[in-house]
């Protein structure tokens, strides 16, 4: 990582402002280390996939800060990602972070999040746009391997929520999801997976050992006050 630095302090508020470039970032490294220090500080906790734990609301208190990050070429696990440009910025409890990705898993990806901690509960925003992404390349670098074949996507999803907990926030949950996609095979063999039952439920598709999604399907989920319609 190289690039320069500025702090400017203003009575007793300093602001910072950075811009960096890196030619290569393996998230995958990241990621490890952030989960282990994650599970070394873990508390027991019920077992839901939407806890009612407080979310760490006080980062934002944080004082005001600018980030600019070009990165030639960004890994994780087998996934590659080429002319990546993060933008982020912090003041006044407000938080916005930008990412936009030249190349990643044959497309392209672009993705804007917003958190807002000045009122109360917090606001949060989530607007995702991606390009010809193979989705049989995305689910290989998550991990989730023989699943998915092929599947040219196209990706919109516009999110909003309400809620100092994961839980409150899924449960008044608005926006939608719109996903174009043209032939992929879901592949039965694993079937026992979460991923594979909601994407067999989800996306309009035959029956069999291997299952074929029809050409050029279109799959559109709605939220409302976290209850998901789906349409495809």
């Amino acid at each position: 990582v190289s690039g320069q630095g500025t702090v400017v302090i203003h009575s007793s508020i300093s602001e910072t402002s950075l811009i960096l470039s890196s030619h290569r970032v393996d998230a995958a490294e990241w990621y490890a280390a952030i989960e282990t220090e994650r599970a070394a500080s873990a508390r027991p906790s019920p077992s839901r996939l939407f806890g009612r734990e407080p979310l760490p609301w006080d980062i934002l208190d944080g004082p005001p800060l600018s980030l600019e990050w070009h990165i030639d070429r960004l890994d994780y696990r087998s996934l590659t990602a080429e002319s990546v440009e993060i933008r982020a910025g912090l003041k006044d409890r407000r938080i916005q972070l930008f990412k936009s990705a030249g190349s990643v898993a044959g497309g392209r990806l672009k993705a804007r999040f917003q958190a807002d901690g000045a009122v109360f509960p917090p606001k949060l925003a989530l607007a995702v746009r991606g390009d010809s992404i193979d989705a049989g390349r995305l689910f290989t670098a998550l991990g989730i391997t023989g699943t998915v074949d092929g599947g040219r996507t196209d990706l919109r999803i516009r999110l909003n929520g309400r809620g100092d907990s994961l839980h409150a926030i899924m449960a008044g949950l608005e926006g939608s999801t719109l996903m174009v996609t043209d032939t992929a095979r879901i592949r039965k063999v694993r079937a026992e997976m979460l991923v594979v039952d909601l994407l067999g439920a989800l996306l309009p598709t035959s029956r069999g050992k291997d299952t074929d999604m029809r050409t050029d399907a279109v799959t559109c989920w709605t939220f409302s006050s976290g209850s998901i319609t789906t349409m495809g």
